[in-house]
């Protein structure tokens, strides 16, 4: 009996053996996929890494690619489709971003798979382990049972019969290595079970580790959702902005070419100068290209004012982001320091197992190790910094990259603003040369109607000066006009203390001096002489005639003074012959003359 239950502890101290085997080959498989799951998870973060370093590539082609764009100016549009491919060039750029993106994010969720994975093969390594000890526990107690039987049936045999010495010795040294190796079985146990509490607490440590590297990794996927999204109203921003540039160019296009009208018109003018009309048009075209450049100058300062403050947004998340970064580097600090410790903890368990019980026990060095540090105190460190974490909230990676091509798109549009500001000032230029010019040929036409004006005056009344005369010298297109008139035996005073006579006569001598500045061959002129005496009215058709020959003119007069009728060539007359009806009548006077001298 003492051997058959030394055998069945054999076989019992043997499945043990088997079962702890099995259970190191099962640590040791969980060691590997946490290997193989930390590496892909460094794999996660190389590709976030050069994912990162692609975008400020990119960033930086944008940026050049803006600056290329603003160093031209309006004449050197010439390159659209330059531009255009360019810029489809740094959208297939963002799209192989986004790809690449996408494809990190189906490696997460397999990095996710295979956490969960580890996870549940935790769970059965902790219930196996549990089956374990509680096998181990119950062949104690089996052990420890049958123990107690074969001691009763030594007693028994003892006090039966004193002729079984031998068969008692023997068993008294079956019993000795029984007790030996019940002692071994429960070294092996114990230090199964402190193994296993060991193995429980590596396991809560990796568990928690890779619960933080879950959250990490969901935080994470958070920050780049948001990117993605940042990112796509970014490119709208920029296809707004484009948009807005070329809306500008197309604005600034038909403004040349209504330059290029006003100096035709301008030419026209200069060769017609007389047509009044035409000047206060081109008055009006001026003004109007003015109120235009002023709209162009707020719409300018309007986005102007949106880029600052798109700007200091982008300063101020680019130092969010910055102080983020930084919390980033210590929380990934204490996270590598955790790793090594995690490694080094594994390391021990490995030389652990595959050391004698006895031995490890002995060795101080290893137990020194294996306490040195304060499972608590890492508890709480790694507590403050999940706190520190979660205060802090998702880290926007790309904030830097964003603020980067805010400022550069920023640059651009100063860029286009320049080219715009040099357009109106070329436009302003073509201004001041059209008034330059119109300045000129007034001063010409102005010193004409004077000599005109003089020579007329003094026809008129026998005598007296008279001239005209600008408010302002330096700007003859918005000054006032002053006349100067002194008939002949007076004073120069006021022009209201002249009589009515002598200002129709003034007025005369002033509407014949515009008339000879520019001749034309019709000439209307409606009762001017109603307030002249006969001797005015004289001198009146005299100066009419003497103009109509020196310019072939043909002068149609509306008057009911005899003197002017008689002077005349031909006269229109309307009567009533009956009531309600008008009727007109022409004389030829020369031809009347005739008629009544040959009869």
């Amino acid at each position: 009996e003492s051997r058959e239950l030394l055998g069945e502890a054999e076989r019992e101290l043997a499945n043990m053996r088997s079962l702890h085997r099995r259970t190191e080959m099962e640590c040791r498989s969980a060691a590997m996929e946490l290997g193989q799951l930390e590496t892909s998870i460094e794999a996660a973060r190389t590709t976030e890494t050069r994912l990162a370093d692609e975008e400020r590539m990119l960033a930086s082609e944008l940026s050049g690619v803006s600056r290329e764009r603003s160093g031209m100016s309006l004449d050197d549009a010439a390159e659209p489709e330059a531009l255009d491919a360019r810029f489809r060039e740094v959208e297939n750029d963002v799209r192989a971003l986004e790809r690449e993106f996408a494809e990190w994010r189906e490696r997460k969720i397999r990095a996710d798979a295979g956490y969960e994975a580890v996870l549940q093969r935790a769970d059965g390594e902790r219930q196996r382990e549990a089956r374990l000890l509680e096998a181990v526990t119950q062949a104690q107690i089996m052990f420890e049972r049958r123990r107690g039987e074969a001691e009763v049936r030594k007693a028994h045999r003892s006090s039966a019969s004193t002729g079984l010495n031998e068969d008692a010795a023997r068993l008294d040294r079956e019993t000795g290595e029984l007790d030996g190796e019940l002692a071994s079985l429960d070294a092996e146990l114990a230090a199964m079970r402190l193994e296993a509490g060991e193995r429980s607490s590596t396991l809560a440590e990796e568990s928690a580790h890779l619960e933080e590297l879950r959250k990490a990794a969901s935080a994470t996927a958070a920050s780049l959702s948001a990117l993605a999204e940042r990112h796509g109203s970014l490119v709208a921003e920029c296809e707004r902005l484009c948009v807005a540039g070329e809306s500008a160019r197309d604005t600034m296009g038909p403004l040349a070419e209504r330059l290029g009208q006003l100096r035709q018109r301008l030419d026209e003018h200069l060769r017609d100068t007389g047509q009044a009309s035409r000047r206060d048009e081109l008055a009006r075209e001026v003004a109007q290209l003015r109120t235009r450049l002023a709209e162009e100058r707020q719409v300018l300062a309007a986005a102007e004012t949106a880029l600052a403050e798109s700007a200091g947004e982008a300063r101020r998340a680019e130092g969010e982001a910055a102080s983020r970064h930084e919390v980033m580097a210590l929380a990934e600090a204490e996270h590598g320091r955790l790793e090594e410790a995690v490694a080094a903890a594994l390391a021990h368990a490995r030389g652990r197992l595959s050391r004698p019980v006895e031995e490890l026990l002995a060795d101080e060095e290893v137990v020194e190790a294996l306490t040195g540090t304060d499972p608590s105190e890492m508890e709480e460190q790694l507590q403050r910094l999940v706190a520190s974490r979660e205060r802090i909230g998702p880290v926007n990676l790309r904030a830097a990259v964003e603020a980067d091509e805010r400022e550069a798109e920023l640059d651009g549009l100063k860029r286009e603003e320049e080219d715009l500001r040099q357009a109106v000032e070329r436009l302003k230029s073509g201004i001041s040369t059209l008034n330059r010019e119109a300045r000129e040929r007034l001063r010409e036409v102005f010193v004409r109607v004077d000599d005109h004006f003089r020579r007329l005056f003094a026809k008129l009344f026998n005598g007296g000066k008279a001239h005209l005369r600008l408010t302002n010298l330096d700007d003859p297109l918005a000054c006032g006009l002053e006349l100067d008139a002194m008939p002949p035996g007076k004073k120069l005073q006021n022009i209201s203390l002249l009589s009515g006579g002598e200002k129709s006569l003034t007025a005369l001598a002033l509407i014949f001096a515009f008339f000879l500045s520019e001749p034309s061959p019709l000439c209307v002129l409606d009762e001017v002489d109603a307030a002249l005496d006969d001797a005015n009215v004289e001198r009146f058709v005299l100066l009419m005639e003497e103009i109509a020959r020196e310019t072939n003119t043909r002068f149609v007069v509306v008057t009911h003074h005899p003197f002017t009728m008689a002077r005349m060539d031909r006269l229109f007359g309307v009567t009533m012959v009956e009531r309600g009806v008008s009727r007109l009548v022409s004389v030829a006077l020369e031809e009347a003359v005739e008629m009544a001298v040959s009869a």
